[in-house]
């Protein structure tokens, strides 16, 4: 069974996946790549300060990955491995308590669950990651709470990885690991040290290793945190997704604030799904009853709750007073990422419940059938809202390739040694030669051009374009040397004073594309306005530094063998002793 389970996970993904396989890009609303995807991630490696994602570390990512793949190999590698380290990675969680028929279900209902869906098609592939990673995760810590090394490192690692994608998933796991101490100190007072230990030293080692992000971070003037306000809370609220209530839409692992994407409940009969789900999640809750089992059923609560957020009268008081106390609460603007938690508690305690119920049926006065019957309907039941999931997201994503009149912009502004404007000025539009259902997309002109774009990075909540527009007045000032303007959308009304301005030249006009040339500007040679500071770079590199040779050793520490572990580690902390005695032979006598 063992070597089963990988197989059924990774043709349920290339199921998913489908015609999105074939040569080519996909673009949904918050992912795109082009063939200089690595190019732009990689000005963060020295200077970032994104307070979402660890880009550096992505930017690394992406390098190593496009080195040895074509970039839309390496796009597919990032849309569709979430899935099936998500069905595997339940799978896994669940076998440690359950039988091979149990543990199926578990991985069919994370891999397949509402919220996967919703967040795949809307290229949310930081959510996705940090989603796929999260029983990953809690298999190692439940090991490393058992006193293993290799799974503290191994928790580490994947708590690491899920840091690069997205910090959302790094606040998840955080939570899990508090309701697990707090369950584990209730059950054991007197073993609180071993219970506040474990999660401090994980703590201090992901410190470590994220120095190179989060001390940019905190040392920055501005973060993307910055630019959200009022407005973002209301138009990122929880919906009710077509459902009766947003209650409901969150029970049923629902609730995206965008609507438009095709509903994995056409007919309301199908919410018996969910209503199965978590009848056989309290089942397998009050079979067990241990600490796990507790931790998983508390955090499934938080996460539903936390979800609601402004969404629902009976949380709404609460989640607006932190955001307007608690600066980090701002972060989950889309409470709805927190039903991630519930998905797992399903997964975990259904497969717990369902369990129970298959040893029940195998009595030997039930019939034989009976448990092959039951597995097969429990099976079906993740399966029986997974159509818009399957064949390339029912068709609402598009294999593309990006227009051949966009290469007659990139030839004309190769050679840039400022930036270029980017107009129409929208963070999200709609791409006419996109085969998406859906063609509004986050502008992906940043990942194919070489010349760095001044762009929008506001995602006009509410529907009105409020921060800073485009510096139109003094180009030269901005180090702005081509405006590209990208005929879509509202481009007529955005452009028609370009022609007025007198150091402005046309140099490309065609079909989709017009770059107009500013000879005004003076080459300086830079860098333009990404430059990194010299002083910033060593500074940058250092921590780099620090947080490499952590990670190396965490990593080597996951790897070797229990045996080679415990003879070395001795070694380890003896080393800053002899460095010392070194260090005093060497002075002065």
């Amino acid at each position: 069974m063992k070597g089963l389970a990988p197989l059924v996970y990774l043709a349920a993904t290339l199921a998913i996946a489908g015609p999105l396989l074939a040569p080519g890009y996909v673009f949904a609303l918050d992912h795109g790549m082009g063939p200089r995807v690595a190019d732009y991630y990689a000005r963060y490696i020295l200077s970032n300060d994104d307070a979402i994602q660890n880009k550096g570390a992505y930017a690394l990512l992406l390098a190593g990955l496009t080195a040895l793949v074509p970039v839309w190999v390496a796009q597919k590698l990032i849309l569709f491995a979430p899935f099936f380290l998500a069905g595997y990675g339940a799978h896994t969680l669940a076998s440690r308590r359950v039988g091979a028929g149990a543990a199926f279900f578990a991985g069919l209902v994370y891999m397949l669950s509402p919220f996967a869906y919703v967040r795949g098609v809307a290229g949310q592939t930081g959510v996705l990651w940090a989603y796929a990673l999260a029983p990953w995760f809690l298999f190692a810590w439940l090991r490393a709470l058992d006193g293993s090394r290799r799974a503290f490192a191994a928790a580490a690692l994947v708590a690491f990885a899920t840091g690069v994608f997205q910090a959302h998933g790094l606040a998840l796991l955080a939570l899990l690991v508090g309701v697990i101490a707090l369950v584990r100190l209730a059950r054991d007072p007197r073993g609180w040290r071993a219970h506040a230990g474990r999660p401090a030293a994980l703590a201090a080692v992901l410190l470590l290793l994220n120095l190179a992000w989060i001390v940019p971070v905190a040392l920055a003037p501005h973060t993307t945190l910055d630019n959200i306000g009022d407005a973002d809370r209301e138009y990122f609220r929880t919906s009710a997704s077509g459902m009766p209530s947003v209650g409901v839409a969150v029970m049923s692992l629902q609730g995206f604030w965008r609507p438009g994407y095709e509903s994995p409940f056409p007919s309301l009969w199908l919410l018996a799904v969910p209503a199965t789900l978590l009848l056989l999640s309290v089942h397998g809750l009050r079979a067990r009853r241990d600490p796990v089992s507790i931790a998983l059923a508390i955090s499934g609560v938080a996460g539903l709750v936390l979800a609601l957020g402004a969404a629902s009268p009976l949380t709404a008081p609460v989640w607006d007073a932190a955001w307007d106390h608690v600066p980090l609460v701002k972060g989950f603007r889309d409470s709805q990422k927190l039903v991630a938690l519930l998905a797992l508690a399903y997964a975990d305690l259904g497969a717990a419940g369902a369990d129970d119920l298959l040893r029940r049926l195998r009595a030997p006065r039930v019939p034989r059938a009976a448990p092959v019957v039951a597995l097969a309907i429990l099976l079906a039941l993740p399966l029986a809202t997974a159509k818009p999931l399957v064949g390339g997201y029912d068709g609402q994503l598009g294999v593309a390739q990006f227009p051949e009149e966009w290469q007659a912009a990139q030839d004309a502004t190769a050679g840039c040694e400022g930036s270029m404007l980017a107009l129409p000025w929208h963070l999200y539009l709609d791409q006419s030669w996109l085969p998406n259902d859906d063609k509004r997309v986050a502008s992906p002109a940043k990942l194919y051009f070489s010349c760095p774009l001044v762009a929008s990075d506001d995602v006009e909540a509410g529907g009105s374009a409020g921060k800073a527009g485009p510096p139109l007045d003094d180009l030269s000032a901005a180090r702005i040397q081509y405006v590209l303007v990208l005929k879509e959308a509202d481009w007529r009304t955005q452009a028609k004073g370009l022609a007025e301005q007198r150091d402005l030249s046309l140099i490309v006009d065609n079909a989709r594309v017009q770059v107009w040339r500013n000879d005004a500007m003076e080459a300086s040679g830079d860098g333009g306005p990404f430059h990194v500071r010299e002083t910033h770079a060593n500074a940058a590199l250092a921590l780099w530094i620090v947080s490499g040779f952590s990670l190396v050793g965490i990593a080597l520490l996951a790897a070797l063998p229990r045996r080679a572990t415990s003879s070395y580690l001795p070694r380890l902390r003896l080393g800053p002793r002899l460095l010392a005695r070194w260090l005093v032979k060497q002075g002065p006598r």
